[in-house]
């Protein structure tokens, strides 16, 4: 095994060549902005002209308020807006993060009933009424 070692870090260059590694096709940076605001917007889309820079080719993009859309003001669509512009003017593709797992409590305010419970077996309850509770 120990002799097919220099044969296969040798394959493909000269003696002395060093073989730079290859570039990935895809490449993205991940981003999380706050469209609310104006100065938020204003950094994220000078991080898109130093991504297309650098030769990134997509911006994984999270932000709270995704999950409150009906809930934000024109600003935040316009500034949204701005920060798309910029990404296609520097050729960027824009993935959105839209499934905060972990982080997920602007989902749950919308229905608390999304959230998994743990199953529970052979725990003692007291039932009062309609309500049963865990035996002290």
């Amino acid at each position: 095994m120990l002799l097919l070692l220099p044969v296969w870090v040798g394959c493909g260059s000269q003696p002395g060549q060093t073989v730079p590694p290859p570039t990935p096709a895809t490449r993205w940076v991940f981003l999380r902005a706050g469209f609310r605001s104006d100065e938020a917007t204003a950094a994220a889309t000078g991080l898109v002209a130093r991504a297309a820079a650098e030769g990134y080719t997509g911006v994984v993009v999270g932000d709270y308020a995704f999950m409150l859309l009906d809930r934000m003001p024109d600003r935040y669509f316009t500034n949204l807006d701005a920060f798309r512009q910029s990404c296609r003017q520097h050729r960027l593709e824009v993935i959105a993060s839209v499934m905060p797992i972990g982080y997920s409590n602007a989902l749950l305010s919308r229905d608390p009933d999304l959230a998994e419970g743990l199953p529970v077996r052979d725990a003692p309850l007291v039932a009062r009424g309609r309500v049963a509770r865990p035996a002290p």
